[in-house]
């Protein structure tokens, strides 16, 4: 796995998998916080806001999940 040659690979695959994890742990995390404190949502709001967001992102990685199965590793 650490061969040289193997270091283009190794980000090829990494690097979009580590976006993802930035964008939607972060999402999680923080989206919350944001809506409150800096968009003046009360805290309710604010949670129902962050779980509608998560009604399309949950699904969003399902269909992705399918399309890579379907379509192949190799194609995307």
């Amino acid at each position: 796995m650490f061969h040289p040659r193997n270091s283009k690979q190794i980000f090829r695959y990494s690097a979009p998998w580590f976006i993802y994890q930035i964008g939607d742990q972060s999402l999680t995390l923080f989206l919350p916080i944001i809506l409150i404190s800096d968009l003046a949502f009360s805290d309710i709001s604010g949670a129902f806001w962050s779980i509608f967001v998560k009604l399309f992102t949950i699904p969003a990685s399902f269909l992705a999940i399918i399309l890579i199965n379907r379509k192949g590793k190799w194609f995307l």
